[in-house]
């Protein structure tokens, strides 16, 4: 009797649920952090840590979590920036991959925060895939047709 075995998924791709660790760089070589401001408040800290991590992080280019999702991982978020989510794709479980955020997509709305009109340069670590879109499907595309 065959057993299919299933392998767990070493690549994000859309719609999975991950976890991650970044670092923020003002330049494009990751060598200056960037450094909090001492006049940012502890909730604009929460808001943003420029070292940190981000649990139950759902890959996608919208705002919307989809109900299938949901039900596996009730925990999925998109709170971080929808460019930082869909720079995810491709990135290997356990290895750095680095990515820049232009201005015009980082933190724009506010002109007073210390993030605003800034390019933001990433340092990320897919540290654990949560929810693996590939093994979930809401279809099937699939025909036979017989001859006789």
């Amino acid at each position: 009797m065959n057993t299919p075995t299933v392998k767990a998924a070493t690549i994000v791709d859309w719609g999975d649920v991950v976890n991650v660790v970044y670092s923020l760089y003002e330049d494009p070589g990751h060598n200056v952090p960037v450094i909090t401001p001492s006049n940012i408040t502890q909730i604009d800290i929460d808001l943003f840590e420029v070292t940190g991590s981000g649990q139950y992080v759902y890959v996608s280019n919208s705002g919307y979590i989809p109900s299938w999702v949901t039900l596996s991982v009730p925990e999925a978020s998109t709170q971080f920036l929808d460019k930082f989510r869909t720079e995810l794709v491709g990135a290997e479980l356990n290895t750095v991959k680095w990515f820049i955020i232009d201005k015009e997509d980082g933190y724009t709305t506010d002109p007073e925060y210390f993030l605003s009109n800034m390019d933001l340069y990433y340092e990320v670590t897919v540290t654990e895939i949560l929810y693996d879109a590939s093994d979930y499907t809401i279809g099937s595309n699939t025909t036979s047709t017989t001859t006789t």
